[in-house]
């Protein structure tokens, strides 16, 4: 009897270890934001509802799990969208990073949110809004690439000249005073300066509600821009390498099949010296635009 009640308690504490062993299962990972990969903090973690937390550097660690599946649930923020799966863990330390999507703050899915590949905007370049450096209509489309450029540029003095810029693929024909088309292989200043300060406000504006770097606000108002309702964002924008910062209101469509889409950028920089103050406005989203080369006459 004494040899049976022995054997009983061997045959316990080795089924307890075992179980020890089948339950030292660990998951550790990284939870990172998807558009840049930059490592999110503050994350709560839920495997089969055991709770932790990411580190300052996206970094999480859980224990005490039998081999097997598991549900894991990082939840969200205002930010990013909540993740939910099933994994199956091995004995010893499994390694899984997980990726967050981020989330547009008018609840409208990305996949639907789509850039366009033509448009028409009207440019303002200023000192301030009253005071002018150019100002242009610019007609662009990706699948050439082809761009119009027409509008005007002024000097220090107030002096307006006129400027017309044809790019279609890598040709370039600018209007002269004379109103003559000129074929050129460098088209001045006009057009690379027009179009660069045109992406360089436009770009963060598509991406504002991604990029962990851009700091956003909702002020909740409602816009009229050229008969389209909109909703206005402030953001703000620091260049790490100059540490300038760039201040701009967007103006976001909310309905119809533009929804989505910037309408609006305004960007008030007063660092910069050379165009503190820019006005931009789309339109003619995903329009045949017909940009051709000009008929040139002698």
């Amino acid at each position: 009897m004494r040899k049976f009640f022995l054997c009983l308690i061997v045959f316990f504490f080795i089924s307890s270890l075992s179980s020890c062993k089948r339950s030292n299962v660990i998951l550790e990972g990284n939870v990172f934001e998807s558009f840049k990969s930059t490592p999110l903090p503050e994350m709560e973690v839920l495997l089969n509802g055991k709770k932790t937390k990411t580190d300052e550097n996206g970094h999480f660690k859980v224990e005490g799990f039998k081999k097997g599946a598991v549900e894991i649930v990082i939840k969200g923020s205002n930010r990013y969208e909540s993740f939910k799966d099933r994994l199956i863990l091995d004995e010893g330390t499994n390694r899984r990073d997980f990726l967050l999507e981020a989330k547009h703050p008018l609840n409208i899915p990305v996949s639907e949110i789509i850039e366009p590949n033509s448009f028409a905007y009207s440019i303002f370049i200023g000192l301030s809004p009253d005071k002018p450096l150019a100002t242009a209509e610019v007609e662009s489309s990706k699948s050439e690439p082809a761009l119009h450029i027409k509008g005007k540029e002024y000097d220090e003095k107030g002096n307006v000249s006129k400027i017309e810029v044809i790019q279609v693929g890598t040709n370039f024909w600018i209007r002269d005073k004379y109103g003559n088309w000129n074929a050129v292989q460098n088209p001045g200043e006009s057009i690379f300066r027009i179009n660069n300060i045109f992406y360089e406000k436009y770009n963060p504006a598509l991406v504002f509600f991604k990029d962990p770097n851009i700091s956003y606000k909702d002020t909740g108002e409602e816009i009229i821009v050229d008969n389209v309702k909109t909703h206005k964002f402030l953001l703000t924008l620091k260049e790490i390498e100059t540490g300038f910062v760039d201040n701009l209101e967007i103006f976001v469509i909310k309905e119809g099949k533009n929804k989505g889409r910037v309408k609006k950028i305004i960007s008030n920089a007063p660092m910069r010296s050379m165009y503190p103050y820019v006005s931009i406005i789309l339109s003619k989203f995903d329009e045949d635009l017909q940009i051709m080369p000009p008929v040139i006459t002698q």
